[in-house]
This record gives structure tokens, sequence and C-alpha cells, in this order.
């Protein structure tokens, strides 16, 4: 993000602050670390967030998710 000073040049700004910088710091260090191999994206309908498997069988990013994913499931195959 930037804005023009009154001299007319453009000057760099950091959005987000502090707490930004480091959420997106830690999310580098996990993609490119020796976890990176659990990072999995949610499947769920209407999640789609990242998270860290614990267990090498799991899909789901929680059990909300899980039960939503499992109960579309059931839905679409009622009117199949």
């Amino acid at each position: 993000m930037g804005r023009i000073d009154k001299d007319g040049r453009l000057v760099e700004l950091e959005s987000g602050g502090p707490a930004a910088s480091a959420a997106a710091r830690q999310t580098l260090v996990l993609a490119a670390g020796p976890e990176q191999a659990g990072l999995r994206r949610c499947p769920a309908p209407s999640c789609g967030m990242f998270f860290l498997a614990r267990r090498r069988d799991q899909a789901w990013c929680s059990i909300g998710c899980g039960n939503r994913a499992r109960s579309a499931r059931r839905r679409n195959q009622r009117l199949d």
C-alpha cells in the first residue's frame, strides 16, 4: 500500500502493522519448514481454510467442518 506525499513521490506504507507481519512470517516458515507435508486446505463447503493436519487421515480443519461436509454429501446423495 502506498500514498503520495506533498512532493508527489510514492511513499510505501506497511499495512496491517506488526501483528500482520508476524502472521505472514510464521506462514512462510510453516510453508517452507519440515511440517509442510501436513499443511492442507479444508475441503468443507464454505471453508477453504488452511490447517496443519495432526494425523495422516485428518481431512477437515475442525469437527464442525467435517459435519458440514458429511451433511452436504448426504444431501446431494438424496437429491440424486
